[in-house]
């Protein structure tokens, strides 16, 4: 069944509401750490849109985007599930792993194992003292290596931009989250400084924002490869 859908129109859509929440986060991040929010109203306003909170606006974004990635996913996989094509299954896989994290994201089962995997020996300390990111790291790079042979069946410019957004993605959820890790331990296990809200509002822009890029991607190659996505090219 085709997929009418004004792509460019739904990607600005993402942008803008990406740039709000942050800008937002910004906001709030500055009034909090010059004493500025001084009732109940502005103090619950801070809690609505910081993005290192659980259950908020840029948590639900998030989510939100982690669900539009797995339909996607699971769109592309059912328009090939009647075709002889052999790779479609690698769009499932993506599809369950995209609904895993936006699972996740409403649950936090990767704050869960921060608290359980250091009893076991993992993680703990250092730059792992956020334990969570030694399994869904090494999970990342698996993953990769089991679809570098599908990737290279995909044309060159979605082949590149699920690499781009993947790595932005990746490098925000992990790579920054150990940069969080190493100063939240040099604060005394302090997640109240300006230094950590920063650093978590740059781990969560590159996490969204390595999503919207995989959401354009993805729609490009559905309207370039499979022709039943509309993309408008007006505004």
């Amino acid at each position: 069944m085709p997929l009418f859908l004004n792509a460019r129109s739904f990607i600005r859509l993402l942008v803008i509401c990406l740039t709000v929440i942050i800008s937002l986060n910004l906001l709030f991040i500055v009034l909090y750490h010059n004493r500025s929010l001084s009732n109940q109203l502005t103090t619950g306003l801070y809690k609505l849109f910081y993005v290192d909170r659980e259950r908020n606006v840029p948590s639900f974004f998030n989510m939100l985007l982690l669900l539009v990635c797995a339909i996607l996913n699971a769109y592309v996989f059912l328009l090939y599930k009647q075709k002889r094509y052999a790779g479609k299954y690698y769009w499932l896989i993506l599809s369950v792993a995209f609904f895993f994290l936006a699972f996740d994201e409403s649950v936090s089962i990767h704050e869960s194992l921060t608290l359980i995997l250091p009893g076991y020996g993992i993680g703990g300390k250092g730059a792992f003292t956020f334990a969570w990111v030694i399994p869904y790291g090494i999970a990342a790079v698996l993953l990769f290596i089991v679809f570098l042979k599908f990737l290279w069946t995909l044309p060159v410019r979605t082949r590149l931009g699920f690499m781009l957004s993947g790595a932005v993605f990746v490098m925000g959820a992990v790579g920054v989250e150990m940069i969080a890790a190493q100063l939240y331990n040099s604060n005394g296990g302090d997640t109240g400084t300006l230094g950590f809200a920063l650093i978590s509002t740059l781990e969560e822009t590159l996490e969204m924002g390595g999503l919207i890029l995989f959401i354009f991607y993805i729609l490009q190659y559905t309207a370039s490869q499979i022709r039943l996505v509309r993309v408008a090219d007006h505004g």
